[in-house]
């Protein structure tokens, strides 16, 4: 590393843990929305917090980091950690009552979900998570119609009524790795 270089976030997209496991944690958008960057099911650099889950905030106002600490005492708040000069790390324990919906995520088994989780989760209807969760038709009908327009696809083959309709969590993407989601520049 140069002196002149910074590590910097790489381009990451949105973890499925952000998306189906941290509504479960029940906190208010409002506290994490200026900063949040992803969610995470783990650090490889944490293995003490295995069965936790991570927020990766971003603030360039270090006092924030702080009131933070604070504010999240309510919500199964562990501990925190400073990443990288605005990168914080929040650890939560993750609910007890959830803990079935979270061995279902690491399986991909999205609709095996309980019917509280799938409400907080997904509070109305007709989003393309809740169409997930309850395997719908549409969404298969729609999955097939691409892959029967694949030429390399064997007649017969698709996604079933027993199928997931949305793919297995990749652990390399759900566990956050400094070397991996940020790089130097």
């Amino acid at each position: 590393m140069k002196e002149s270089q910074t590590l910097v976030l790489s381009k990451t997209k949105q973890t499925k843990s952000t998306m189906f496991l941290l509504p479960l944690l029940k906190i208010s958008y409002n506290l994490i929305k200026n900063g949040f960057v992803n969610c995470y099911i783990g650090d490889i650099d944490k293995p003490e917090y295995d069965n936790h889950l991570f927020i990766l905030v971003e603030t360039k106002h270090p006092g924030h980091f702080n009131t933070l600490d604070e504010t999240f005492a309510i919500y199964n708040f562990i501990d925190s950690y400073i990443l990288y000069e605005s990168y914080y790390m929040y650890i939560f324990e993750f609910p007890k009552e959830f803990k079935k919906d979270r061995d279902a995520f690491l399986k991909g088994a999205y609709s095996k979900f309980s019917d509280k989780s799938k409400k907080i989760i997904v509070p109305g209807e007709g989003s393309s998570l809740s169409r997930v969760f309850d395997k719908n038709g549409v969404r298969r009908l729609r999955m097939n119609e691409r892959l029967y327009d694949r030429k390399d696809l064997i007649k017969g083959e698709g996604i079933t009524r027993e199928d997931e309709l949305l793919s297995i969590p990749e652990l390399e993407e759900e566990i956050f790795n400094i070397k991996t989601h940020f790089e130097w520049k």
